[in-house]
């Protein structure tokens, strides 16, 4: 009977499901009672501890982007408002096929059409302030970003009355 009492605890110890840092579970398909086979996934933990922002940037504009540079982003799921953030790094390469697998470049989508496009490089842009954001942030949502790359008082200047303006659109929209 001690022989399958401590049989029974090592199995609940295993059992357990533990997160390697703090999170969200979504997506939870599993309710009590049920089986769980062995690599199906029950449900997708998304970590909230690291979060950034992968901007995926035309590579005919990465030309002044560098490490530190001012951002301001809208984030679709918070519309009205304005957050800061600033530049982690600029990505040296893409994937030319779907393929994400673990330490490989990342993958962009494809363009449309016969003409070509410019091809867009990841661009990783972090909060300034993640805890304003935090509740705001959608893994996968949409966002607008605005790259302030240097002391060009006109540009910044249009640059931040779009980004404004933008931000009071996405109520709309």
């Amino acid at each position: 009977a001690l022989a399958t009492l401590e049989t029974a605890q090592l199995d609940l110890r295993r059992s357990s499901i533990r997160a390697p840092s703090d999170g969200i579970i979504t997506n939870l398909t599993v309710d009590v009672g049920q089986y769980a086979g062995t690599g199906s996934p029950v449900m997708t933990f998304i970590a909230t501890e690291q979060i950034w922002i992968q901007a995926d940037i035309r590579e005919n504009c990465l030309f002044n982007i560098k490490k530190s540079d001012p951002v301001e982003l809208v984030l679709d799921a918070a519309p009205g408002h304005l957050f800061k953030g600033e530049v982690m790094s600029v990505g040296y390469g893409v994937a030319d096929s779907e393929s994400n697998t673990l330490g490989s470049l990342t993958a962009v989508q494809p363009t449309q059409g016969w003409l070509r496009q410019a091809q867009h490089m990841p661009v990783l842009i972090r909060f300034s302030n993640i805890e304003k954001a935090r509740g705001n942030i959608r893994a996968g949502g949409q966002v607008n970003v605005i790259i302030y790359t240097g002391d060009h008082n006109f540009l910044n200047t249009i640059g931040r009355f779009w980004i404004r303006m933008i931000s009071q659109l996405s109520h709309i929209y």
